[in-house]
């Protein structure tokens, strides 16, 4: 595998990267597993850790655990061929349980650790999503505790803790167990009695100011993995007195070599570098990457920001793993050449 930049040493990044897929038998689609695996590669040469099977690969919002089951296999296998397993982290959900719930916590727990124990077999760093199955079933921040204790407990390495907030999916209002002081607090005490088996928090709330409140107070060697779609690049960047954020993104799927040539620069320690290059991955038209929300419909998607990330990668899907049945990357390329950007998607 062509290495064009190493892994950035200052900060660690995931990039969360899209399921490519292609028309299949009655025009239904069906995953395009060369193009997918060859996307994972190309992030991995720009020097991305890939956060498999997330939200942003639509992970249930067309994209079931049987799948989900061999996504991460097959991105597994290929990570070991490139080397880059350490560069792999797996979503492990409760989605393999019908609807939203409520159910007993201990199907909940069970399910939880069906797949961290699959994800932990292929080789995988373990990222425990949220779940709405969870969030429908909770009584409070004790079930929470109660939940997430047992599961880290299970882990053979340090975790990384999915707060997905309501911003992105309406159904994880309350997760942790109340407003954001509250969930910020059963957070920190999750991680105190964890015994070092929390790796850090990928928090999407997408306010700048509560992430650094809740930066601040993580314990040393924990830490902040920004899922903030507006303010990701101040965040990284960080603060003069040195405290910043890690990542896992997924915008960094859509500008994958500006992103990698800002880290580079930020390795350097040259920030105007560093902030040149993130002002070179927007331009008038770009918004930010929240293109996989759960409140997203074809007519709230960022068609620009959707159709460069695949103008930049080697992957050309035809169609996109997502809940809009019918929606293909062709209407989203046609809709951004007429309503969104001047862009020449003529190669698409």
């Amino acid at each position: 595998m062509l290495v064009v930049y190493p892994p950035p040493a200052r900060r660690k990044v995931f990039a969360a990267a899209h399921v490519a897929a292609v028309a299949g038998a009655g025009g239904a689609p069906v995953i395009d597993w060369e193009s997918t695996l060859r996307f994972r590669e190309h992030l991995w040469a720009y020097g991305f850790g890939v956060a498999e099977a997330m939200d942003t690969a639509q992970r249930g919002m067309g994209l079931s655990w049987e799948q989900a089951r061999e996504l991460i296999a097959r991105t597994a296998a290929r990570a070991a061929e490139a080397g880059r397993l350490d560069a792999l982290a797996c979503g492990a959900g409760t989605d393999q349980l019908a609807g939203g719930g409520p159910y007993p916590l201990r199907a909940i727990i069970d399910a939880y650790a069906e797949q961290v124990a699959f994800v932990q077999a292929s080789g995988a760093q373990v990222i425990l999503m949220a779940s709405r199955a969870l969030a429908a079933s909770a009584r409070g921040p004790r079930d929470y505790l109660e939940v997430y204790g047992e599961l880290v407990k299970q882990a053979e390495r340090p975790v990384i803790l999915h707060w997905l907030g309501e911003a992105f999916d309406p159904a994880l209002a309350g997760y942790w167990g109340g407003g954001f002081d509250d969930a910020a607090a059963t957070v920190l005490e999750l991680i105190d009695r964890s015994g070092g088996q929390v790796d850090g928090v990928k928090l999407s709330v997408l306010d700048e100011g509560r992430e650094k409140w809740l930066r601040r107070r993580l314990p040393a060697g924990v830490r902040l993995y920004t899922g903030d779609d507006f303010n990701y690049a101040s965040l990284i960047r960080g603060d003069a007195d040195g405290s910043h954020s890690d990542a896992l993104l997924g915008a960094f799927a859509a500008i994958t070599a500006p992103a990698a040539a800002a880290l580079a620069a930020l390795d350097r320690g040259d920030l105007a570098g560093y902030d040149t290059a993130c002002i070179a991955s927007c331009d008038e038209y770009k918004m930010a990457s929240n293109y996989h929300s759960q409140r997203d419909t074809p007519d709230r998607v960022d068609y620009g920001t959707v159709a460069r990330a695949a103008v930049f990668g080697p992957q050309r899907p035809r169609h996109r793993v997502t809940g809009q049945p019918g929606w293909s990357s062709a209407r989203w390329f046609e809709s951004c050449r007429q309503t969104r950007s001047p862009m020449a998607l003529t190669e698409c």
